[in-house]
């Protein structure tokens, strides 16, 4: 449901720690696909906020900094994905899907590449501060969220 709600690479859900999470919801991915250089905060939907409660709660014994503990994996996080019958797309297929819906959720196009923490080209680009755009960031995410859900009759 990370992806799904939020357009993150798989990697970057997978390995996401709890003490990036601050308490206005905003996460920060420290080492993006790029490195640490492409850092990047991400305002989460209220709706996935709610499901990683959840997750806490059920793992808290597990005593991880991870929010998606692996008690057999290396790194000590769910290191892949599987495909099942249920949901046989590959997940950076999700990322694709969360961007058609933020375009039919009427978010900009550069607002939803700037969720999705894709490079920019265009100069004028450089001139903006990210953390200035949190507000607007998290309204997009609300309204991409909104989407999926008017589609799955949430």
């Amino acid at each position: 449901m990370s992806l799904l709600l939020t357009g993150l690479r798989s990697n970057d859900a997978r390995s996401m720690r709890w003490e990036h999470l601050d308490d206005d919801g905003v996460l920060t991915v420290p080492l993006p696909k790029g490195g640490e250089g492409r850092a990047f905060k991400l305002p989460l939907p209220r709706r996935l906020l709610q499901e990683l409660e959840a997750v806490r709660e059920r793992t808290l014994l597990l005593e991880s900094c991870f929010v998606f503990p692996s008690v057999g994996a290396k790194g000590g996080h769910i290191a892949t994905l599987k495909r099942l019958k249920s949901s046989p797309h590959p997940p950076h297929s999700v990322r694709h899907t969360w961007m058609t819906f933020s375009l039919e959720a009427g978010v900009s196009i550069e607002l939803a590449k700037l969720l999705m923490n894709h490079k920019f080209t265009d100069v004028t680009w450089s001139y903006i501060t990210r953390a200035n755009l949190l507000g607007p960031m998290r309204e997009a995410s609300e309204a991409t969220v909104a989407k999926i859900a008017s589609y799955r009759g949430c």
